[in-house]
């Protein structure tokens, strides 16, 4: 029996490099699993891939069929995790990994991040550096 695939790797991934290049913008912090999840959430086109893969379940009566879209941004995710371990992707040599809290987190490598950092705290104000 042939596995279906709800979803594209080579559609969802790059959205998923997308939240943890705009995350380390902001932070030289990892983008924990979970924030990766909540930022597929609200992209536009994340959201978009989300639907387009619960739908495919509904149709195909899966067991997936039943799915929040948080599990399966969970899902995509966790997906982007394995094929990372696998060395197959293309943004192995782009981002940085650790395990957090038993699952994977992200970041630019630090010789590459542009970060914003609030040099005024009670001014909130920042200003743009290269690490």
């Amino acid at each position: 029996m042939k596995k279906i695939r709800f979803f594209e790797h080579d559609e969802v991934f790059p959205r998923i490099a997308k939240a943890i290049e705009d995350f380390s913008t902001r932070s030289r912090h990892y983008i924990e699993h979970d924030e990766i999840v909540g930022s597929l959430l609200i992209d536009p086109e994340g959201s978009r891939l989300i639907n387009w893969a619960s739908g495919r379940a509904k149709l195909e009566n899966a067991e997936s069929k039943d799915w929040t879209d948080k599990q399966w941004a969970d899902n995509m995710v966790a997906w982007f995790s394995q094929k990372y371990t696998e060395g197959q992707l293309q943004w192995r040599s782009r981002f940085e990994r650790k395990e957090k809290n038993g699952k994977y987190a992200y970041r630019v490598p630090q010789s590459h991040a542009k970060i914003r950092i609030d040099a005024g705290l009670s001014s909130g104000r920042g200003s743009e550096k290269s690490k």
